[in-house]
């Protein structure tokens, strides 16, 4: 029972601001992980301009997957096509983010990348994109939205920060009543980001009560004044305790969702250590 346990704790890494796709994931295999997240970035853009897949990406990412023997997932956020914020906030934006999903879902059974998509709730401002709207008019054009969305793999709406905590970013998400209002009957799950709820007012405790699988974590830490994505330590991440407990409930990858900065390999890899060995005693 302890080695089952043990076995489906599993830490993964990332690939955007770790060089390109295979520099990610040869540094994150040396450290003797064997999985990573992957998010739009130079050399791995997924989706063109305007939203259509590009599959020589997928075809890249199925090979790299089979020479390195590892598992990639993908995380699609802040998608702008033609000119549109795919945010369900945004009505026009629904059919357009729903076919890129279904898309994109398709694309992960033909290169049999690793079942799961992660997402954000709606967001409703972002003065970058010029993009506002009030809470309540998010919620009623987006309600809907999730319950319409059909996917074979599994998809992890994302836990997020309170609004505007990172300056100029509001979304849903920040407390736990908005994933029963967005799930509701659907067989969705849940991504935990440690360092948005460090930025939150809500408990991590509300989180892990929810009737919802957590399907990955993404763990990195701040200082609160914006989601810094430092590597994880007992001061950085609120409370460390709650923290420990979500990582031996997640049943998915958790991700060390880290910004490369200046840190070595030595300290990535004592960073893996202690996290490891903390859900082991907590076990």
């Amino acid at each position: 029972m302890g080695k089952e346990k043990e076995r489906s704790v599993v830490f993964a890494g990332q690939n955007k601001y770790w060089g390109t796709v295979e520099e990610a994931t040869q540094f994150w295999t040396d450290i003797g992980l064997s999985h990573l997240m992957i998010k739009r970035a130079t050399d791995t853009r997924l989706l063109d301009d305007h939203g259509r897949l590009i599959e020589t990406d997928f075809e890249k990412l199925s090979k790299l997957q089979e020479k390195y023997q590892v598992d990639y997932h993908l995380h699609l956020y802040n998608l702008i096509f033609d000119g549109v914020f795919m945010s369900p906030a945004l009505e026009r934006a629904q059919p357009v983010f729903r076919e890129i999903l279904e898309n994109v879902d398709r694309a992960i059974g033909r290169y049999r990348l690793y079942p799961l998509i992660t997402i954000h709730l709606p967001k409703y401002a972002d003065p970058e994109y010029n993009f506002g709207l009030s809470e309540e008019a998010a919620f009623q054009a987006s309600r809907n939205f999730f319950q319409t969305l059909d996917l074979e793999s599994e998809v992890a709406l994302e836990t997020m920060h309170d609004p505007f905590r990172n300056p100029g970013h509001a979304l849903f998400g920040y407390q736990a009543d908005h994933f029963k209002t967005y799930i509701q009957s659907k067989n969705f799950g849940l991504c935990i980001d440690i360092g948005h709820l460090v930025m939150a007012q809500e408990p991590i405790h509300r989180f892990l009560e929810l009737p919802y699988p957590l399907l990955c974590v993404h763990l990195n830490g701040n200082d609160g004044s914006s989601d810094q994505h430092l590597l994880p330590t007992e001061d950085n991440v609120g409370d460390c305790s709650s923290v420990v407990q979500v990582l031996r409930n997640c049943r998915g990858p958790i991700v060390f969702e880290v910004r490369k900065y200046a840190y070595s390999k030595e300290q990535v890899q004592d960073c893996l250590r202690f996290w490891s060995e903390a859900v082991k005693k907590s076990s």
